[in-house]
């Protein structure tokens, strides 16, 4: 005995089956949760570039070298240390990305050059393009980014120590502060990096500014 298959299946009305498909593939629902979503990133967006920018929240040079050196009085000796590893990556980061145009002045900062007036305007403006350029780091979504961005605070305070004569005994004062933190330094600066230091890493960690550290 043959049986005829097609009429064993259901009729398509049955189901309300229909062979067009929906022109968009997003339930309504769906579509307000990314909208919302798309929103929310471009407010998290302008919230951290707003934080940078906003004219409002700029703050002298002298304001931002008391805010740093008094978080660092009332930090512990593992936060000085991630202070100070946070500003050695955003230094290995200068020298091996060059995402600054101005290289890193070695010479004004270890004090071998002569600080006359072109000097301190250099450093002034070195200052202004790492703030831009921490600007960046804050915005990229990155961890290191983040470390970096935190880091170039500073060096954004040595460089304005030195640009400015009234600001020097405040980027020493910031630099004896960071010394406290050296025994705990190597394990501070491995944990933002999340693996093992390398001997040329090893060199950065050394690092420090002899203009503003030196007796």
């Amino acid at each position: 005995m043959v049986f005829d298959t097609r009429r064993q299946l259901p009729s398509r009305r049955i189901f309300n089956v229909s062979r067009e498909m929906p022109k968009n593939p997003y339930l309504p629902r769906q579509r307000l949760y990314a909208r919302v979503g798309r929103l929310m990133l471009i407010w998290l967006w302008a919230k951290r570039m707003w934080r940078y920018l906003a004219p409002e929240t700029i703050k002298t040079p002298e304001q931002e070298a008391d805010a740093y050196i008094a978080n660092l009085r009332a930090a512990s000796l593992d936060d000085v240390a991630a202070v100070l590893s946070a500003a050695l990556i955003a230094r290995k980061t200068l020298d091996t990305t060059r995402l600054v145009e101005t290289p890193f002045p070695n010479d004004d900062f270890d004090g071998n050059s002569e600080l006359d007036e072109a000097a301190r305007d250099r450093l002034a403006a070195y200052a202004d393009e790492l703030r831009r350029f921490q600007a960046t780091c804050a915005t990229s979504g990155m961890t290191l980014g983040h470390s970096v961005a935190k880091g170039l605070d500073t060096w954004i305070l040595t460089a304005r120590a030195l640009a400015m004569p009234h600001m020097l005994e405040k980027g020493r004062e910031a630099w004896t502060l960071l010394k406290k933190g050296d025994d705990r330094l190597e394990n501070s600066f491995r944990f933002m990096i999340r693996r093992e230091i390398t001997d040329v890493e090893r060199e950065y960690l050394a690092y420090r500014p002899a203009a503003l550290t030196k007796p």
